[in-house]
């Protein structure tokens, strides 16, 4: 193999794989351990990035790099050199960059990435009680740019029967929506907006708009690590178990940790979303909201999922509990760019 790799050329790419194996097409990118190709034969797939050897593109296909590190740069794939090391060819000069420290690969004039996932939770349980729960919560990102988007919805119901009485345990819906847009990374501005509704627990409604600041520890393919900080807007009405209503309003600090990290081998990510607010009206009500889990990557497609969804009020409306807490196991599927 060795330098005449170099001087090859044509617009397919090449992957060389560790066996011996050789695949032609077009190379995509690289994320998440995976490398996408497209051969004019078949439909875009992807090859576990771990069993190849080195890539090899036309010179002319300039590619955004990410290294382990968090270091980028543009570059070329130009193949391998007499030991079978990674080339990549940047502002004309080429050098060996191991294809395993690279996190992501991606062309410069893509605009934009975007994920999505959703998970499906259910269990029915029968003796004394009829139980039946089901939760569904769904998470969104779109990042082009300086800009980066997510929102996170959630949707939980569980109903008991007892002698043909059915009484609603737990009627829950959640969205949040936290938009960023970095100054300099890893610096970013920020505002989070959300709105919630549990019943069961006397909470008719509670929104609120929080702009922020932040910082990104870690933002790269495998693994994620920001918070931010700010000062908003709360509004809310409960019902408590005299059936007394109360509307609210005011000030309120805000605080948003979001982490992820991924295994890779096994295919295991965990991730864990920290809010928590303190209002400065009213109750001075203090609401922390953790939903934490382990996500194992059946397919490319589908995923097992479980976790926990913790909320914790200082200060509940009287006659609910200021702890709620659920343990979830299900399936989710994820698509992304």
């Amino acid at each position: 193999m060795g330098w005449l790799l170099l001087v090859q050329s044509g617009t397919a790419g090449v992957l060389y794989m560790k066996n011996g194996d050789q695949i032609t097409g077009t190379i995509k990118k690289i994320w998440d351990g995976e490398v996408y190709i497209e051969p004019s034969y078949a439909d875009e797939f992807t090859v576990d990035q771990a069993e190849i050897a080195s890539m090899l593109a036309d010179t002319e296909r300039q590619f955004d790099l990410e290294l382990e590190d968090g270091t980028t740069l543009v570059g070329s794939l130009a193949g391998a050199d007499a030991a079978g090391n990674q080339l990549i060819t940047v502002d004309g000069r080429t050098t060996v960059i191991p294809l395993a420290i690279i996190a992501e690969l991606d062309e410069p004039e893509t605009l934009y990435d975007w994920s999505a996932n959703a998970d499906l939770n259910s269990a029915f349980r029968t003796g004394n009680a009829n139980n039946r729960s089901l939760t569904l919560n769904m998470d969104f990102m779109l990042k082009r740019s300086r800009h980066t988007n997510y929102l996170n919805v959630l949707f939980q119901n569980e109903q008991q029967t007892i002698n043909d009485i059915t009484t609603q345990i737990q009627d829950r819906e959640r969205l949040n929506y936290n938009y960023n847009y970095s100054v300099n990374d890893p610096w970013f501005l920020g505002s989070t907006a959300s709105f919630e509704r549990d019943p069961v627990k006397g909470l008719n409604y509670r929104y609120n708009v929080v702009p922020s600041a932040g910082y990104n520890f870690w933002d790269d393919a495998y693994r994620e690590l920001g918070v931010q900080l700010g000062v908003g807007y709360q509004s809310e009405k409960t019902t408590d178990v005299n059936n007394l209503s109360r509307d609210n309003a005011g000030a309120v600090g805000g605080f948003l940790l979001r982490f992820r990290y991924d295994f890779g081998a096994p295919n295991i990510e965990v991730h864990l979303t920290n809010t928590t607010t303190k209002a400065f009206f009213g109750r001075r009500n203090a609401v922390t909201q953790f939903n934490a889990g382990a996500k194992y990557e059946i397919t490319d497609l589908l995923y097992f999922n479980t976790g926990v969804i913790l909320d914790y009020e200082s200060q509940p409306t009287e006659g609910a509990t200021g702890e709620d807490l659920s343990v979830l196991f299900g399936f989710g599927v994820e698509f992304d760019k």
